[in-house]
């Protein structure tokens, strides 16, 4: 799972919740976006590009 894959998820869930602030993802924020990815790809929720 690479670095930008977070992004696009952040990106994705953010464009989806509109109330959400546009803020610059931390570290941490990447890290639980990448770890919603694989955990939602494994169910089939993320997607695809």
């Amino acid at each position: 799972m690479a670095a930008e894959d977070g992004l696009v998820l952040l990106g994705w869930i953010c464009e989806r919740n509109p109330g959400m602030p546009d803020l610059v993802p931390s570290e941490s924020d990447l890290q639980d976006a990448m770890i919603l990815a694989v955990d939602g790809g494994a169910m089939g929720f993320v997607p695809k590009r």
